[in-house]
């Protein structure tokens, strides 16, 4: 039923001169049915019918007297507001007060009520209140112009048998107008039997609310944005975003506003750290769509699901809405799961440090272009004649095993080939081939080891086992490779003062803290070594290395230690030994050992957070 017809239908219901019943309005939870109560229900019920409004959530409220109280304190807000708007008139006759409120205050003025409810009992000689609550509870203000909407029914901790007294006092003695919000899916069995009396007694008209996603998106997110530039990738993304919700089988609003208020806070955050490794921003866009729909469908499969994604050791992973099915050919709804957006999703704790190595890693990626030899492969699919097929697939067989190839291109298309090597060469040929382009593969691979990025690693499904297993043998080996040679490189760094500044930068800049065994970082070098390369630096030199250090070791990010504290004692042992050998150095000028002292505080902050 559309928005339109349900008001048409609660319409009637207000007109009606006299009425025994009340209304209502039935749907499951995150369906949007307070949403479209608080921001159009209650606007047009106002605006049509000059009606006041009680807007009153049962969850919480554990007795019949709370209840009461919450009722007279929203008419006290009423009233004061009605004595308040009186008094400007008087002095300003064209003054208009439309009394509209938003979502967002009404919220309020249910929480504040609620809380002022429970602190009714201690507020000593309260004249005015006290007036309010006894003319309620006497029923001596009259509710004609009122129209209760009691929300969270079914979420209720008062017994429905005194539930099913209090309204049909309201509605069958009073003939007051209730409109009721519930998801009758959720009535627990103990409530169950009570429940049927209560429809049948109370209930007079059920109107179900399905929530139509689609039409609600652009106006949740021009509530949920305010920053312009990431509601455009939203909004741009819609197709892509509405299919994960269908394939997860759910038009969950609440998912949907999580998604939209989690992507501006991670965006926020990414603008700043992404310019760090990419001032040009080349792949800054498809980087923030690969984002978005990794919030999108980590948020689906967290909130609906109740599920994780399993990353292992990996920071970037393809993951499914739905498992596929190998006998059916159905989206699944795959998507880049990130590992840093789930820790976020879960914790909404922003790991820095990590990003950093997440952002070079995928530009490092977007630098390798693998379309065309892609395109050539998927042309030979295509291909009626056999022998002209066969002499396709050997020139893009040549072209692998001249070592032309950027490794990161070999997982995209391993499956491919393999299946067509099976598909167009004998039993006896086509296992040579097999083997013979293995063999071309790992050489090549183990000669370009520092183009290996693991994000090119993350494909889909293959359909070839055999494809599988070896990208999935090469990728180990890869891995470990890349690890040593960091490794050996970082450990390098440090073995001359020539330059040494300029490469340690360098290397931050383009690692963001790799990494030696066991995540050692610093750690990984010693104390002594790093004090041999800094003690005869210029002010200047120091200053760099210390701005570089802070890649890594920041102090701003709160959970420094979930990644480094294995590094603690190294920022102990160097601030001592600065201290011990140069900070009582004769050979330091007074200038030195102030920008010493400053950097060995620094070393004191981070071991403490560490």
């Amino acid at each position: 039923m559309s928005k339109e017809i349900i008001k048409k239908a609660i319409s009637v219901y207000i007109k009606e001169e006299k009425s025994d019943y009340a209304v209502m309005l039935n749907g499951a939870w995150g369906s949007g049915k307070t949403y479209f109560v608080k921001n159009e229900l209650i606007d047009y019920l106002q605006e049509e019918f000059n009606r006041k409004i009680l807007y009153i959530s049962l969850f919480g409220i554990s007795n019949i007297d709370e209840l009461y109280n919450n009722i007279a304190l929203q008419v006290l807000n009423i009233k004061a507001t009605e004595t308040l708007d009186q008094k400007i008139k008087m002095n300003n006759p064209s003054y208009n007060n439309s009394n509209k409120k938003t979502i967002f205050e009404r919220s309020k003025i249910s929480l504040w009520t609620g809380i002022l409810n429970k602190g009714l009992k201690i507020i000593p000689d309260n004249n005015v209140i006290n007036s309010v609550v006894s003319e309620v509870n006497k029923n001596i203000i009259s509710f004609n112009k009122y129209v209760f909407i009691f929300d969270d029914v079914e979420r209720s901790t008062l017994d429905f048998d005194v539930l099913l007294g209090f309204f049909d006092q309201i509605v069958d003695q009073n003939g007051a107008k209730a409109i009721l919000i519930c998801n009758q899916n959720e009535i627990d069995a103990i409530n169950e039997k009570y429940y049927k009396k209560f429809k049948e007694k109370v209930i007079g008209l059920t109107i179900d609310y399905k929530s139509d996603i689609n039409k609600d998106f652009y106006s949740l997110a021009k509530i949920y944005f305010n920053n312009e530039e990431c509601k455009k990738y939203v909004i741009e993304a819609k197709k892509d975003i509405l299919n994960l919700f269908n394939v997860a089988e759910t038009s969950n609003l609440r998912t949907l506003i999580f998604i939209f208020k989690r992507f501006e806070e991670i965006y926020n955050k990414l603008s700043e750290i992404y310019l760090e490794c990419d001032k040009e921003k080349l792949y800054f866009d498809k980087f923030m769509r690969e984002i978005l729909l990794s919030v999108v469908g980590s948020s689906i499969l967290i909130k609906e699901k109740h599920q994780n994604n399993d990353f292992k050791d990996e920071q970037r992973i393809i993951s499914f809405i739905k498992e596929p099915d190998k006998k059916k050919f159905s989206s699944t709804g795959p998507y880049q799961a990130y590992k840093f957006i789930d820790d976020y999703l879960s914790t909404y704790n922003f790991k820095e440090c990590k990003v950093k190595g997440v952002i070079t890693e995928f530009i490092k990626n977007e630098e390798v272009n693998p379309l065309n030899i892609i395109s050539k492969l998927d042309t030979i699919f295509d291909v009626d004649n056999d022998e002209i097929a066969i002499n396709k697939l050997r020139d893009v067989l040549d072209e692998i095993k001249s070592d032309k190839l950027n490794i990161n291109v070999y997982p995209k298309i391993l499956d491919k080939v393999f299946i067509l090597i099976k598909i167009l060469f004998t039993d006896s040929v086509q296992n040579n081939e097999i083997e013979h382009i293995k063999i071309k593969i790992r050489e090549n691979a183990e000669n370009r080891i520092q183009e290996f990025s693991s994000f090119s690693w993350s494909t889909f499904p293959y359909h070839d086992e055999d494809a599988k297993i070896f990208r999935d043998e090469l990728f180990e080996v890869l891995n470990r490779e890349k690890i040593k040679v960091s490794c050996l490189e970082w450990k390098s760094i440090f073995e001359s003062d020539k330059n040494f500044v300029e490469k340690f930068t360098g290397y931050l800049k383009q690692n963001y803290g790799m990494f030696g065994k066991d995540n050692k970082t610093m750690s990984y070098i010693g104390a002594d070594k790093v004090l041999q390369r800094i003690e005869n630096l210029k002010i200047k030199e120091l200053n760099d290395f210390w701005i570089s250090l802070t890649y890594v070791f920041n102090e701003e990010i709160n959970n420094l230690k979930d990644f480094y504290s294995v590094d603690k004692e190294f920022f102990k042992e160097l601030k001592e030994k600065i201290e011990n050998n140069l900070l009582n150095s004769n050979e330091k000028s007074a200038m030195q050992k102030f920008q010493l002292k400053n950097f060995c505080n620094y070393l004191q902050r981070i071991y403490d957070k560490l």
